[in-house]
């Protein structure tokens, strides 16, 4: 549910609602802490090539340099787009 009001929806329910948010850690190591934070050992030993935890430290040092670049807004990118979880466990599934 987005904390934005609409006219169809009951603007008390939206007020008496919890409101949550989620973002992205403050800085390049706890962002990439982040990005590990779902490796699994089962995941790093799914391939067996030397290359694959590489290139997987490398797609989570790509996240962590996008999420914490989207803070400077239209300074370093021309579209926005939010590069999230779902996107990096998508690039590493590709990457297997």
């Amino acid at each position: 549910i987005t904390a934005e009001p609409h006219p169809q929806f009951p603007i008390g329910l939206l007020q008496m609602s919890i409101k949550l948010t989620n973002e992205a850690p403050v800085g390049m190591r706890a962002g990439l802490r982040n990005s590990y934070a779902w490796v699994s050992q089962d995941m790093l030993d799914t391939v067996g090539r030397y290359e694959w935890r590489q290139m997987l430290f490398v797609m989570c040092y790509m996240h962590s340099v996008v999420q914490e670049r989207r803070k400077f807004g239209p300074i370093g990118w021309n579209i926005r787009y939010e590069f999230n979880q779902s996107d990096l466990s998508a690039c590493v599934q590709f990457l297997q």
